[in-house]
Parts: C-alpha cells; structure tokens; sequence
C-alpha cells in the first residue's frame, strides 16, 4: 500500500495531498473567476503545463484543484501560468495586462485577494524561506552584497544586460513584504534599508512573475 502525506495549511484555504511513492502532488488553492469560461480557461491554461495530471476550477467554490509529478514541475509555476491568463489566486497575482482582457466580459471578477501578507507555506514551497540555496539561482549573473548589512544599502547589480524591469522584494520572517521597489536595470542598483528593523530577511529578485534570484540577508 502507498504511504500518503497530508499537510493542511491554516488559515489559507491551501491542501496538499502527497503520493510519496508515485512523487505526485494533490493541491487546492483559492482562484479568481466568474463563469463557465473562466473554468475552461483555467484548466486550459494548466492542461499544457508538463507533469499535469488532472485539473479542475470549481465554479462555485473558487477552488482549482490539481494533481502534478512534483519531479516535472513546481506549484508556483503552476499558479503563474493561472495567473497568467488573468486569474488571480492564493500565491499569485494576474498581471493587469492579463486582468485587462477579462474586463467588460462576463469572466470579469471583483479582485478581493490581499497580498500584502503571503499566505503560510508560500516561500517555504517556493524554496526560498529559511532554506534558501543560492546555487539554485536562475540567473547566477545577479548578485547582492552585502548580505550583512551595516550602513543599511543593499548592492544589487547584474551583468546580464538583458535584465529589465525588476522588482526586488524583501520578505521578513513572518511572511510579510518587509520592501518592495522596481528596477529598471540592474546595472548599478541600490536599495535603501535602513528603515527596517534589524533582523533576518529573505531578497528576491522578480522578472515580471518569475522568481530569478534569491539570497538570504541579515540586517544588523
């Protein structure tokens, strides 16, 4: 008989169901919509995704439920590629450009989620919480220094002159966005600090939706 792990997540309405042997991952997360085409757009949208294997948007509970190999592809990845054709949920939210084109249709939905606190489990799954891995950046060109900071500026610069229109994020242990502020190159980029508490606190550098770099900083 396969082992089975089941984690629940309080408060966020997040499930996750684990077929350890089978290395598949069952999830709920909350999803924006509104109507029958919102559902076929949704499951669309995660159908094409590699490692997919079963997704459903309920129309009535707002709740999409998935089922994915966890060896194919990651949940936030998932959840962007949602979010990506204009439906907000738990952990991401729609670009405009992308809310845009639901506006003035029957998919048009009131946008209610907060995101000013990420929900329990987000950077934890994201690998970017207390164990974050620096050699498992996407972009090995970024860098941030220091990361013991003492006169409260944070270096952030890149030689990859493709990078454009950033937004660096700094998270506190709680969870919560402790500094947020967008770039639009990292060639020479600083950020200011020093008007947050002293402590321990989780960089990430953003290329639209997509996580490209992360470092853990201690502010002292």
């Amino acid at each position: 008989m396969k082992k089975k792990l089941l984690i629940l997540i309080i408060p966020a309405l997040f499930l996750i169901s684990m077929d350890i042997v089978a290395k598949d991952f069952s999830v709920q997360f909350l999803t924006s919509g509104n109507c029958s085409m919102c559902e076929i757009r949704i499951e669309e949208a995660v159908k094409k995704l590699p490692g997919i294997k079963y997704i459903h948007w309920d129309f009535n509970t707002k709740i999409a439920t998935v089922k994915y190999d966890i060896s194919k592809i990651k949940l936030y990845a998932i959840m962007t590629q949602i979010a990506d054709t204009g439906h907000d949920n738990e952990w991401v939210q729609a670009p405009i450009y992308a809310y845009q084109r639901l506006v003035g249709s029957c998919c048009e939905y009131p946008r209610t989620m907060d995101y000013s606190k990420v929900k329990p489990g987000y950077l934890s799954l994201m690998d970017v919480w207390l164990d974050v891995d620096e050699s498992r950046n996407i972009d090995e060109s970024i860098s941030i220094s220091p990361t013991s900071i003492i006169n409260g500026v944070i270096n952030i610069t890149s030689q990859n002159t493709v990078i454009r229109d950033v937004n660096v994020l700094l998270y506190s242990l709680d969870g919560s966005v402790a500094l947020s502020k967008p770039f639009s190159n990292l060639s020479d980029a600083k950020l200011d600090v020093s008007s947050l508490p002293k402590g321990c606190y989780i960089a990430l550098v953003k290329e639209k939706q997509r996580i490209i770099y992360k470092a853990k900083l201690l502010l002292l």
